[in-house]
């Protein structure tokens, strides 16, 4: 009533929380508190429980059935509503507006056309399926009453979803990410993320290194990676590789403290039966796995592997390797010995990839709707080798992840420095596949003298010689050497990055050849 809202308060600990959730419900209106004064409110009472109403004979009256749930897709939506304004002042058809915005998107408006005695349209374009739209109606007449609806108009409006509700889904491009640099350079790649579903799709980005040594002979741990302040379930596999045909009865692992066991399952593929967890739970916790026929004997034999998974809550401040100490047990049956140990060390992931940014680490997307996500890449003083992430991008309760692959070298030469006596050189078709169409490369040069011993090859990433094409005089003039893609024995290289060395005694030049799958 003239912008108040009157809420019943019943002098408890909940009255700040109600007078709370109201003003954040209908900004721009005042929240008056009203206690009990002894009447005794219910818990479920409203004042209009009450009051049955206050009249106002003034007010313009807006009466609109809305268009809820699920509704046709594609299809212009016709938005009709009776205006009465009490007052006897006329309306004012320029202030009779649809206000609609799909998704997160700004408001349109469109103003409302009177098709009829006191009944005002107008039409909300079709919109793609999965879209969600929210609509209000504002009008107001010439004594300056106004009016919404629903009452509060954007802050509250009405909802639909076109072509029914849809699950939001990630779609994103490229899959991976193989890129080779040398260590003075910087290049920038770009990534778009698209939800080809429904609703809202909330997304984060992070990137987690993916360097890992897992060692062990007997129980190996194949799960994902590991990172501070998760939860994860960590798979392991016990193999029974014994000479003698001793069976194993039981396995147990030591977890590192900041690893709190919350559960596990048995070690299930042993002709024998499980292994059962023993049910220990907590930090840094010794579980054991124990399984025995009626006869004595283990459960896995010789030549059998048996799996189980163990989850595990990561503390937020672990740092370093995560090593974890195995003990197997024999049933006694064979030859000394009937215990055997080790460990399996795992490198933590989610440390700072220096090498890679993106512009920008989350955002929010509509049916439909894209973000193009620009990669920086920044190898400056890497040493030369493979490196390798996970892009992780995290969506409502779903997780994505687009590995990269960057290789970093040094060159004896700039590339686009060309030696004296060669005075043009060029590769092509670059990149080449291999796939019949094209059947060689060329390598397509000029020298401005002849050399006596010239030499062409063809080395891969780790400096490997897997091809050579020339050895001996080169005369003056223009020449063309062709590559079938195979090394000097007749094998087909495997799909990547490698250079053409052309050199002498004077000089030598690299030219980059990228091979396809």
């Amino acid at each position: 009533m003239n912008d108040h809202v009157y809420v019943p308060t019943v002098s408890s600990q909940y009255d700040d929380d109600a007078i709370a959730a109201y003003e954040a419900a209908m900004p721009g209106y005042t929240i008056v508190g009203v206690p009990d004064g002894g009447a005794g409110w219910e818990s479920t009472d409203a004042l209009h429980c009450r009051t049955k109403g206050i009249a106002d004979r003034q007010m313009l009256y807006i009466h609109h059935l809305p268009l809820l749930d699920d509704q046709p897709a594609d299809i212009d939506l016709t938005i009709s509503a009776e205006l009465t304004a009490y007052s006897g002042a006329d309306l004012l058809a320029n202030e009779i507006i649809l206000h609609y915005a799909v998704g997160e998107n700004e408001y349109n408006e469109v103003t409302m056309t009177n098709t009829e005695d006191n009944i005002w349209s107008a039409d909300i374009p079709g919109q793609p399926s999965g879209s969600v739209v929210h609509y209000y109606i504002s009008a107001m007449d010439g004594d300056g009453n106004a009016a919404t609806h629903p009452l509060i108009g954007e802050p509250d409006p009405h909802e639909y979803y076109a072509g029914g509700v849809q699950a939001p889904q990630l779609d994103y491009t490229p899959s991976e990410i193989e890129i080779v640099m040398t260590s003075d350079t910087t290049e920038v790649r770009t990534m778009e993320l698209t939800n080809s579903g429904g609703g809202e799709l909330d997304y984060s980005i992070e990137f987690m290194e993916t360097t890992r040594d897992i060692s062990g002979c007997y129980v190996s741990c194949g799960s994902e990676f590991f990172s501070p302040g998760e939860t994860i379930e960590l798979d392991f596999t016990v193999y029974n590789e014994s000479s003698d045909s001793e069976w194993i009865n039981e396995v147990e692992i030591v977890f590192p403290d900041g690893f709190d066991i919350e559960d596990a399952t048995d070690f299930i593929g042993g002709s024998g039966g499980a292994l059962e967890y023993d049910g220990t739970h907590g930090n840094a916790a010794a579980i054991s796995w124990f399984g025995e026929t009626h006869s004595g004997f283990g459960v896995l034999k010789d030549g059998e592997s048996a799996s189980g998974t163990v989850e595990i809550n990561i503390a937020d401040d672990f740092s370093g390797n995560a090593l974890l100490a195995w003990t197997i047990n024999g049933d006694n049956y064979g030859s000394a010995p009937h215990s055997v140990s080790g460990d399996i060390e795992l490198e933590m992931y989610g440390g700072p990839v220096s090498w890679i940014t993106a512009d920008q680490l989350g955002g929010q997307l509509w049916a439909q709707e894209s973000d193009e996500i620009t990669l920086n890449f920044d190898p400056t003083d890497l040493l030369d080798g493979d490196y390798t992430c996970n892009i992780v991008v995290s969506w409502n309760d779903a997780e994505t992840i687009i590995p990269v692959m960057l290789t970093v070298l040094s060159m004896p030469a700039d590339e686009n420095e060309i030696a004296p006596l060669i005075t043009s050189a060029v590769v092509y078709p670059n990149p080449f596949n291999g796939n019949g169409q094209r059947d060689q490369i060329t390598l397509d040069f000029n020298i401005a003298e002849t050399v006596n011993d010239f030499q062409i090859a063809v080395y891969n990433l780790k400096g490997q010689k897997v091809a050579e094409l020339y050895q001996g005089e080169m005369s003056q003039g223009e020449h063309q050497i062709y590559w079938n893609g195979k090394t000097t024995s007749g094998q087909q290289v495997a799909a990547g990055l490698y250079f053409y060395k052309l050199s002498s005694k004077e000089f030598s030049i690299y030219k980059k050849a990228i091979i396809l799958k």
